[in-house]
This record gives structure tokens, C-alpha cells and sequence, in this order.
């Protein structure tokens, strides 16, 4: 999951790519990330500028790795010597990426289940965990929760779920468990400031009727709603709302909601038709929730193991992918899927694959090296130069809406463009020589 200055600092890129997309008519693609992964990938997260992919596997490209890989946008390198056995979740917390699942051993230090990668090495977070594994990370009022299956983090109980302050471990209320059998927490989001869990389980704290899912604000454990029959394993907030994905049909009042449910802080109810096979991830970008898992409809739409989501309709990308979708990242316009699959829209890839324009990717994306626009953004006055003028040359500009609102003609190497009457936001522009498209890009306007 990206951290907050990742997120602020690609916001407007990726608003610039999604909205161009749809204003010049643009075609999504899927492809690669060089040769892939060796096996499969359960969690991703942004550090440092690079894609970072985390699982099950001892390759990437032509890199020994273990377990985890760091994608740049050309080539894929190895995090040290990785970890000894699987990760499940990736998470950054004070400049440090956090990694959990079942390993005992990261970049030679012993690390029950937990490390961090400071950007060079690896270290053990206090004492660890002990228990099965560690399947989500997420960060609440600046501390590190750490939920999965497992009862001591450090040397303190914790039933399935510990907080740690970058000093020591300590418990979350009476942690997350069950009254009828074995309970798992696989999922932790914040929404509206408090923390969400989500998993197979009943009992939260002291609150018996948390089926499934539950929130802690800091003091105590209550229910959400009604809960649902069956396993949640992911959750994402956008607009106010909690989306839920994961194998569950119902909710425990007998509401359908078939995978993909939303909550607006009142009730539980099913969002669109839902899926019709089980949701494992979740992820958000502008206004749109995208999806990934087993399912291959998404309402009515088909949309094979993928599918994007505007609060209304589902829409597919592309032909979608082959196998299971266990995680799904978005940034700079592209989002990339990840998990089992050796496909992706009908050409290979493996384990991991990008929806984008034409391919690009991160670090993937450049000015274009003939014209210069400086300040941007700026209070609505932009200086343009272009470099090797030839001919004439034409700039259009056009709102997000895709609508001309200027057009004029660049008859000097250097010329100015004045959007200050118009509204805050980005716009667009098109160069065009002789009549052919030489250039495109965006304004800002503060």
C-alpha cells in the first residue's frame, strides 16, 4: 500500500494519464514487467520510487531473489537475500518497508515473520511474532499494526493482532478471535480514524457479534454492521465508503452481497451485482476501486479476474488474466496485477502484468524532449519553448472534459499562453506540426 507522500506525489500524474486517456483517445494495453516472477505474489507496495513485489518465488527476470524484487520500470533487483520463506503484505512505516508472512529469516537476521528493509539491509522488528503467519500490515495513529494468525508479538499475547511503536510490541484490546473454532485476520484498513479487520472470525475484543470484520478506535473492539457468513480478505475505503471483498454471499441479516459489499457507516449492502467468485484484492485510484481475485463477472459484465469499479458499473480490462489476482497496485495511470497468472490479455506474463497506454510504466514516463513549459504548474501564465521549429506548428489546449478551449498558432521558438481566467485544475495540450501530433502533455493551474 502506498504511503502518503508516494500517493500525494503521483496524484496528478496519474490524473494527467487517466484523464488524457479518455481526452485523446489513448488505448490501455496489457504487458509485461520484463520476464516476471518465478512463482506467485501475494502482496505489492511502492518504496522508494520502485514497484515493489513480495510472495513466493526465487526469480525475477534473470535475478536470484528471494521472495521479494524491486521493479524500476526497465529491470528487476533482488532486496539483499530476501526472506527464507513467504511474504504476505508489504507496508511502509517511517521511512522503512515493513515485510510479514512465515518466514524466520530476512537478509541473514533472524526475523520471526516480520523485517524491515531500510533501503540497504534488513533487520528484525523487536522479538517477532510467533504463530502461523502474518497476513496484513497497515499503520494507525503513527504505529505499525500487524494482524494474521498468531498469538505473541514479542513476548506480549496478542491474539492475531499486535501494534508495534517502532520500540516495542503490545496487544490491541483482547485481540481478534473466535467462540466456535480457529480465527484469522487477513486484512487491516483505516477508515474514518479508526482501524478495520477483516478475516474469519467472531469475536473482537468483547463484541461476540463481530462477524468477520470489525473496527478498533483506539480504546476498544466493536462490530461492523451485520459482519458476513464467511471470509473477508480485503478492504478499501473511497468517498466516504468501505469496500469488502473476499468469500462470503451474505451478510448475517441475509442481505446478498456476493464477494464485493460497501459500507457507508450505517449498513452493509452489495455493491453493483457483486462477483460471482471470490474478491482477494483491493485497490483504489481517482474515483474508481479496482479489483482482483477468482471471479470472471463482475455484475453482469465480464471482466476474467479483474475489473474496475466507478461506484455504478464494472468495466473490464481488457481480456483480464488468467489465473488469480492477489494484488493489485496503481500509480502513474497503470495498474498492475499480480498473483498466480501466466497470462494477461492473452499474451504471457509471469505472475505479474501492467494495464497502461501503450505500455508505459513506472519511471517509464518522459517530457517530451522538444518543448519545455515552465512554471508548472503555475498561477495560469506558462512560458512555452519549443526546440528544431519547423513549419507551423499549432497548440490546442482542452479541459478535463475533453472540450477545446484554446487554439492557437506558435510562430516563434518562445511564446506564452494565458489560462488564468480559467478554473483551478489540469488541462491538457496538444502540439501539432504540419497538421501531425508532435507532442501532448498537461497544464496546472494553481
Amino acid at each position: 500500500m502506498p504511503d502518503s507522500m508516494t500517493m500525494k506525489k503521483y496524484t496528478t500524474l496519474f490524473l494527467f494519464l487517466f484523464f488524457s486517456a479518455n481526452v485523446f483517445s489513448q488505448s490501455y494495453v496489457w504487458s509485461t514487467l520484463g520476464s516476471g516472477v518465478s512463482g506467485t505474489v501475494f502482496a505489492s507496495a511502492y518504496y522508494n520510487g520502485k514497484l515493489i513485489v513480495a510472495g513466493s518465488f526465487t526469480s525475477a527476470g534473470t535475478v536470484t531473489v528471494n521472495n521479494i524484487a524491486a521493479w524500476d520500470g526497465s529491470s528487476w533487483t533482488a532486496l539483499g537475500t530476501g526472506t527464507t520463506n513467504t511474504i504476505r503484505a508489504l507496508c511502509v512505516y517511517h521511512g522503512q518497508l515493513y515485510a510479514s508472512g512465515s518466514f524466520l529469516n530476512a537478509g541473514g537476521v533472524a526475523a520471526k515473520r516480520i523485517a524491515r528493509w531500510n533501503g540497504t539491509q534488513w533487520d528484525s522488528v523487536g522479538h517477532g511474532i510467533n504463530g502461523a503467519s502474518v497476513y496484513a500490515l497497515e499503520v494507525y495513529h503513527d504505529q505499525l499494526y500487524a494482524a494474521g494468525k498468531f498469538g505473541l508479538a514479542g513476548y506480549t499475547i496478542v491474539n492475531n493482532i499486535g501494534v508495534w511503536n517502532d520500540t516495542a510490541w503490545s496487544a490491541v484490546g483482547n485481540g481478534i478471535s473466535s467462540v466456535w473454532g480457529t480465527s484469522t485476520v487477513y486484512c487491516l484498513r483505516t477508515f474514518s480514524n479508526e482501524i478495520y479487520a477483516g478475516g474469519l472470525f467472531d469475536l473482537a475484543g468483547n463484541d461476540s457479534i463481530s462477524y468477520s470484520i470489525a473496527k478498533w478506535n483506539g480504546n476498544s473492539w466493536s462490530h461492523v454492521g451485520e459482519g458476513f457468513d464467511y471470509t473477508v480478505y480485503c478492504l478499501e475505503p473511497l468517498g466516504g465508503i468501505l469496500y469488502a471483498g473476499g468469500d462470503f454471499y451474505w451478510t448475517t441479516g441475509y442481505h446478498l452481497v456476493n464477494n464485493f459489499a460497501q459500507w457507508d457507516g450505517t449498513q452493509w449492502m452489495a455493491a453493483g451485482g457483486g462477483a460471482d467468485n471470490i474478491v482477494r484484492s483491493l485497490t483504489h485510484y481517482g474515483t474508481d476501486i479496482y479489483l482482483g481475485g477468482d471471479f470472471v463477472t463482475a455484475g453482469s459484465t465480464s471482466a476474467i479476474r479483474i475489473s474496475r469499479w466507478d461506484g455504478t458499473t464494472f468495466y473490464p480490462l481488457g481480456g483480464g488474466v488468467d489465473n488469480t489476482v492477489n494484488a493489485i497496485s496503481a500509480d502513474e495511470g497503470i495498474v498492475f496485477a499480480a498473483g498466480a497468472l501466466a497470462n494477461a490479455g492473452g499474451s504471457p506474463a509471469s505472475h505479474i502484468a501492467k494495464w497502461s497506454i501503450a505500455g508505459v510504466g513506472i519511471s517509464e514516463i518522459s517530457a517530451p524532449g522538444e518543448i519545455t513549459i515552465f512554471p508548472n504548474p503555475s498561477d495560469g501564465i506558462f512560458n512555452i519553448q519549443l526546440k528544431n521549429t519547423s513549419g507551423e506548428n499549432i497548440i490546442e489546449v482542452y479541459n478535463v472534459n475533453g472540450e477545446k478551449i484554446n487554439s492557437f498558432a506558435l510562430k516563434k521558438e518562445t511564446a506564452q499562453i494565458n489560462l488564468s481566467g480559467e478554473a483551478e485544475g489540469i488541462y491538457f495540450y496538444r502540439i501539432l506540426a504540419d497538421g501531425n501530433l508532435i507532442s501532448e502533455g498537461k497544464f496546472i493551474v494553481e
